[in-house]
């Protein structure tokens, strides 16, 4: 131990220091000014982190409701094509069924996503099953079976894209 001179009757005891061999207060006066930058970024990291995951689940919410009208779209359009109404032809609703499908591919592969491609493929068949686009197509009375089995495959659907969406990101 060495003593410091300061004044006469005020001898102070100091220990000599490695530079290795710091006291708590000394670490915590070097720390200090670093801990509000890194308690921001930390901060900066979580927040961003929980609004992009926001963003995917809006994202993902604007395309089952997407799919949801386009399939309710080319329901009606079946309907009034089998029943002979509102001048419907084959290519639009074709058309509405690959805008569909494209719509459908936006959801995640995996969990179940054939499933879905699965009932999208059961309203393709009922829609277009029977004589569709042929020359010889008649319209089919309003009690038909064609009708039920539309509406079967429609609502298959429309469960499917909700569970699909709850089932990834709910």
């Amino acid at each position: 131990i060495e003593r410091k001179r300061l004044h006469p009757r005020m001898a102070v005891r100091t220990r000599s220091r490695v530079p290795w061999q710091q006291d708590a207060l000394s670490v915590w006066s070097d720390l200090l000014p670093w801990t509000a930058p890194a308690i921001t970024l930390l901060g900066w990291y979580i927040v961003n982190g929980q609004n992009n995951a926001r963003e995917r689940r809006k994202e993902a919410r604007s395309a089952a409701d997407r799919c949801k009208t386009i399939a309710r779209e080319v329901t009606q359009l079946g309907y009034n094509y089998w029943l002979g109404k509102g001048n419907v032809e084959a290519w639009q609703i074709k058309a509405q069924l690959e805008e569909l499908e494209v719509e459908i591919a936006r959801f995640p592969e995996g969990k179940g996503r054939s499933k879905l491609i699965d009932r999208h493929i059961d309203l393709v068949e009922a829609i277009t099953g029977l004589d569709f686009e042929s020359a010889t197509m008649k319209p089919r009375e309003s009690g038909h079976v064609i009708y039920r089995e539309i509406a079967i495959a429609r609502q298959r659907l429309l469960a499917e894209i909700e569970q699909q969406f709850s089932q990834h990101f709910g």
